[in-house]
């Protein structure tokens, strides 16, 4: 890559990428396209069964068709900072395809609220030369968004066919889940660029696939990692068909009565598994021939892709931090869900839900493993 002086400040934004897109191709302007993504019919999701006397709003039965996504080809689109906040070539924001997390209201900004107008930094700008795909993304060092919001977006890519010379995602410190699924895939390291905080760069082509996030999370992507990743499970692993997730090593949302936990899970023929020292073949392989899994709230159970239908699942929440996240995967596989509330435990100094410990009630843990008719 090569640097030049342009670093001009950024200045407005776009709401729509694809309407943007076509105006400039219609306009006449060269190099600017939009192949749109279709992410297939209706899903219907199926309400959990669970002992609580009643269902949250975020586990209630609905209907949806998934709103079509895109893949937008920018001729000097630009990239700035550790999210990739995509800019068209006169600076504007790209608001729908540059979402960023605002880690003190625990919630995503875009458009007017993008950190890019306050923390400009006046970056020199760098030029990539070739077709460059940005699938930069502000949630990516966690295993759900790396695999939802960074490798489905991968997925679309291969399969509208569109080739690219380099890819931009962010750098993650925490996991060595990236590494080996850009294995996986067989990526080359150095067709791999990483972001970082004070990155602006002006690609000579741009590829810019949308939110998976945006299309409301459609079976597509579940099938898509499947095909990406299933193939790689470690065969010869010597998996448990009934396993307990353990977040011994988590940094938050930890379980202060695990033990006691895994003492009655063993007793019923349960195995406890620590992912974080497994590797992802064998995480995939585990989850593939799994027949009942217990766990608390977390990422590692994105991998309820690889389960095969009629798995049961019992996934525990923090009463007051309840994500449709995997009740919507384990829809898309037709897996039977359960849930439970777990009791929260305050934490001095800690204000969000999501990061707070719990305690697992073990007499309502048994009522809900009898109600999925597990002995």
């Amino acid at each position: 890559m090569n640097a030049n002086t342009d670093g001009i400040r950024p200045a407005g934004y776009v709401e729509s990428t694809e309407d943007w897109v076509m105006e400039k191709k219609n306009a006449g302007f060269h190099g600017y396209f939009i192949q749109t993504f279709d992410f297939g019919g209706e899903s219907h999701f199926v309400a959990p069964q669970s002992v609580e006397s009643g269902h949250h709003p975020y586990l209630t039965a609905y209907s949806l068709k998934p709103p079509r996504g895109f893949v937008a080809s920018i001729p000097g689109g630009r990239l700035w900072g550790r999210s990739a906040a995509v800019l068209t070539p006169e600076g504007r924001l790209l608001s729908d395809v540059s979402h960023e997390y605002d880690e003190k209201l625990h919630t995503v900004v875009k458009g007017a609220n993008h950190p890019i107008f306050t923390d400009w930094n006046h970056s020199n700008l760098i030029s990539a030369q070739g077709t460059t795909a940005s699938l930069g993304f502000c949630g990516s060092y966690n295993y759900f968004h790396w695999m939802y919001d960074v490798m489905a977006r991968w997925g679309m890519l291969l399969e509208t066919g569109i080739s690219f010379d380099q890819v931009m995602i962010n750098p993650n410190p925490y996991g060595t889940f990236v590494e080996q699924t850009l294995s996986m895939l067989g990526t080359p390291k150095e067709k791999i660029i990483r972001t970082y905080s004070t990155m602006y760069v002006e690609a000579e082509q741009l590829l810019v696939p949308s939110l998976i996030m945006d299309s409301h999370y459609p079976a597509w992507a579940t099938e898509m990692l499947r095909r990406m990743f299933l193939p790689h499970q470690h065969v010869s692993y010597a998996a448990s068909d009934r396993f307990y997730i353990c977040r011994k090593r988590a940094g938050a949302r930890r379980i202060v009565n695990e033990e006691q936990v895994m003492d009655y899970l063993a007793s019923i023929g349960f195995r406890p598994l620590v992912l974080e020292q497994m590797s992802l073949a064998e995480q995939i392989r585990a989850f593939a021939v799994s027949r009942v899994i217990v766990a608390p709230h977390g990422a590692g159970l994105t991998n309820l892709a690889f389960c095969e239908p009629g798995t049961k699942v019992i996934e525990i929440f923090h009463p007051e931090h309840i994500m449709p996240t995997y009740w919507m995967i384990s829809n898309h596989r037709q897996l039977n869900y359960y849930f439970m509330y777990a009791n929260r435990q305050s934490v001095q100094g800690i204000t969000f839900a999501g990061l707070e410990d719990i305690y697992v009630d073990i007499d309502k843990l048994k009522r809900t493993l009898r109600l999925a008719e597990i002995e």
